[in-house]
């Protein structure tokens, strides 16, 4: 009876250590899967701020002769008023 009982526990630790093999394997295949969408989005984000960044740089770039002058004219416009006003209060 006592050679039965070993034997039957050595197929159920053998069982048990089956099922956790199982188990891990199963684990790792999931882990790289997730891993994998991980890099995707990534990559996808990485190209879309590219995209981004070279698009406001293409703006700048067009944008700048204008604006350039449209600051120039504000600040001058600033300036005139602050001093029509110095002119006003001390007549």
């Amino acid at each position: 009876m006592d050679a039965h009982l070993q034997t039957f526990l050595v197929i159920m630790l053998a069982a048990g250590f089956m099922v956790l093999l199982i188990l891990s394997i199963v684990v790792i295949f999931i882990l790289i899967i997730i891993l994998r969408r991980v890099m995707r989005i990534t990559q996808r984000a990485e190209e879309a701020s590219e995209s981004l960044s070279s698009a406001l740089r293409e703006l700048a770039k067009k944008a700048a002769p204008i604006a350039l002058p449209t600051l120039v004219g504000a600040v001058i416009r600033k300036l005139s008023k602050r001093r029509n006003r110095k002119v006003a209060e001390e007549d």
